[in-house]
């Protein structure tokens, strides 16, 4: 991927179903440190967009510009392009073997992304699916055992096993046309649930094992991590805001009204003691003067919310028998997004997942030395994870250029075939 940057600044945006959320910042170099300055951010609600894929074009790109004005305004420069935070819900996770000779004996640069390349080879040039990432998870050179990282050893052929994340091409296409009316160009397109995890998990949760679930208001995007790589990629087509819409139909609230009890009141366990325990909202007291109603408790509460976790739980499941390393690394589950903060959560997944631990991911900055002020304190909150995943994604490629050991796009940038594929079929 051939991420640019003018003047050290980098500006990314995680286009989620309920929330855009952006990031602007400058890096420099001082004293042989990485420094990062956060010179803005932009929390936005969504409009016509639904399981993070567009459905109104119009109000979507609105909802993209104000992110982007807001962030203008705040670092007094016109944001000439983005980094794209991709949504599970248009992503598919794929898992290749790779083969390619090596002509000159000695494995170079070069080789590696000739075989790497391969993964949209496979798909297909014209595919209905546009190749994002291709992370190899291991090599090996002839028959020996598998390596890591086979630059500038000898040998030949050199294969590889590749985890491959595609984006399905109209449904980006439609995404770079929203952008392009914004007159922005797209820097890089970076998966998610990979943003997500650079950002939550540990450098030990990486490569011990480690399953990651980022909850969003409709979907859940899992990734499978081993070895410090991504290895597996998926969604469950649910997510917190269903788990509102339940409260409002249940309680025969507004979905504002929902949304503010699960905030207040929400648990997905219930307790004994729960049926006594009336809930106390302005809004409750206000309907009660106007129209007598049943008092609402917290078992009520409870046993709405607990189904519908449950589901999602159960729905995840599933989703990981997909994967080609479940039973490895469901031991540990890392759960972030903004649905994370729903007290109970942990105990309903851990239940049905049988997972040995959990724990709430918040983004972290390990690796770069971010200034403290204002706009940086935000950075630490769930909601931010994919946001700041894709910050220190963007500084790993513009700095260090190999992070991953390789994760390499093929020739041509998905963003360059984006381009041309809206061309043509905005003239044919």
């Amino acid at each position: 991927m051939m991420i640019k940057s003018k003047n050290g600044l980098i500006v990314v945006v995680d286009v989620g179903s309920s929330k855009i959320t952006g990031i602007a910042c400058r890096y420099q170099k001082q004293g042989g440190e990485n420094v990062v300055t956060i010179l803005g951010t932009s929390f936005h609600k969504s409009r016509g967009i639904k399981q993070g894929y567009i459905t109104d074009i119009t109000l979507a790109k609105e909802a993209l510009q104000h992110v982007l004005s807001d962030l203008e305004t705040q670092i007094h420069e016109r944001i000439e392009g983005v980094v794209i935070g991709l949504p599970a819900s248009i992503l598919q996770s794929h898992h290749f073997r790779l083969r390619a000779s090596i002509p000159h004996g000695q494995v170079r640069l070069d080789d590696m992304r000739r075989l790497l390349s391969q993964c949209q080879q496979i798909l297909g040039q014209n595919s209905k699916e546009q190749v994002i990432h291709s992370i190899p998870l291991s090599y090996q050179i002839a028959d020996t055992d598998e390596i890591d990282n086979p630059l500038h050893m000898f040998g030949s052929p050199l294969t590889a096993r590749a985890h491959c994340i595609a984006a399905i091409t109209e449904k980006l296409m439609t995404l770079v046309h929203c952008l392009g009316l914004c007159q922005v160009n797209v820097h890089g397109f970076v998966a998610g649930g990979y943003a997500a995890g650079m950002a939550t998990l540990t450098e030990d949760e990486r490569y011990q094992g480690v399953t990651l679930f980022d909850i969003g208001a409709h979907t859940v995007a899992i990734t499978q991590w081993r070895q410090g790589k991504c290895s597996h990629l998926g969604y469950v087509p649910i997510g917190g805001g269903h788990i509102t819409a339940d409260i409002a139909q249940g309680l025969s609230l507004s979905l504002e009204q929902a949304e503010q009890m699960k905030t207040v009141y929400g648990n997905a366990t219930v307790i004994a003691r729960d049926i006594h325990q009336i809930l106390d909202l302005p809004f409750l007291q206000e309907e009660s003067a106007l129209t007598p109603r049943l008092p609402v408790t917290q078992a009520m509460l409870g046993e709405i919310i607990h189904p519908r976790v449950e589901e999602i739980a159960e729905m995840a499941l599933r989703s990981l028998k997909k994967s080609p390393q479940e039973q490895t690394t469901l031991s540990r589950l890392v759960i972030t997004g903004g649905g994370s903060n729903l007290l109970g959560i942990a105990q309903v997944l851990e239940s049905v997942l049988k997972t040995h631990t959990i724990r709430l991911g918040t983004p972290n900055t390990e690796g770069w030395l971010f200034e403290q002020s204002e706009a940086s304190n935000a950075l630490s909150l769930p909601i931010y994870a994919v946001a700041v995943g894709l910050l220190k994604f963007t500084l790993y490629q513009l700095v260090e250029s190999s992070y991953d050991g390789g994760t390499y796009e093929t020739a041509h940038s998905p963003w360059e075939r984006a381009k041309q594929w809206v061309r043509g079929h905005l003239t044919s």
